[in-house]
């Protein structure tokens, strides 16, 4: 029997997961109150010509008020051939109005065929006037036995009418006995119902320092319907998902969030 080529077994894995999305997606949606879906792209292109891709699609079904089925899929590429497709599993689990616990687990499949292992969970208080969250984020790639997690905290808080403060503090743990870091601090000019200007930087380390500076705009079109715009400058500013990667460059993202 003729052994099947990469490029085919990549085909098959993909429509796996597809298959596996859709039979988890299809029940629920008979039981779901609501529904809402965020989109999330960002590309990086460095000094040095290379490029990083990073998009990801969520979408979360709220089942019940104390209960939410989150599905995502996330696409990372550096346009050269080295490419990781992940799937998602998570739940939402609300305690009260104002707190609530996201989780969930992601396989990945990257171009050499081999497979890897992500976890991520945060506790979130959030009420009208700020947001506060602690959380982590874990990485396994099996075929080299490394690892990472990364622990977080930081909150967003309403200062006035006009104005918001956003900080985030996030620290790296790698099996190979490196620590790095970063500190994100954004402030947000509301000037109305229907856009926010952000300005933004933040700080990182590891053997070296670097640092980032952003600017973004959000518009809100309606109560369901939040678009988000952001430029940044990258200076040796560690990038975790691809550590290897810490140059100089320039960022655009796009975020999109609709509720149904």
């Amino acid at each position: 029997m003729p052994k099947r080529s990469k490029a085919t077994l990549k085909k098959k894995a993909k429509r796996l997961i597809i298959i596996g999305a859709l039979l988890a997606l299809i029940p629920a949606l008979g039981f779901a109150e609501s529904l809402r879906n965020i989109s999330v792209v960002s590309f990086t292109y460095y000094f040095d010509n290379s490029f990083w891709l990073s998009a990801e699609d969520v979408f979360i079904i709220r089942l019940i008020p104390e209960l939410s089925l989150q599905l995502k899929v996330g696409h990372y590429d550096d346009l050269a051939g080295n490419y990781e497709n992940v799937f998602f599993l998570g739940t939402i689990l609300s305690f009260n109005p104002n707190l609530y616990l996201d989780a969930c687990y992601g396989l990945g499949l990257d171009a050499s065929l081999q497979f890897s292992h992500r976890a991520e969970l945060n506790f979130n208080y959030e009420n009208d006037a700020s947001l506060l969250q602690i959380g982590a984020r874990a990485f396994y790639l099996p075929k080299n036995e490394y690892f990472y997690i990364i622990p977080s905290a930081g909150g967003k808080f309403l200062l006035s009418d006009w104005l918001y403060l956003f900080n985030k503090i996030f620290l790296s743990l790698a099996s190979a006995s490196t620590i790095a870091g970063s500190y994100w601090v954004e402030l947000g000019w509301i000037t109305g119902q229907l856009l926010t200007i952000r300005t933004g930087a933040t700080v990182s380390w590891t053997a070296t320092m670097g640092y980032a500076a952003l600017i973004g705009l959000n518009f809100t079109l309606s109560p369901n319907f939040l678009i988000r715009y952001h430029f940044q400058f990258l200076a040796n500013c560690i990038t975790y998902d691809n550590p290897q990667q810490a140059q100089y460059g320039i960022e655009n993202g796009l975020f999109i969030d609709i509720r149904f």
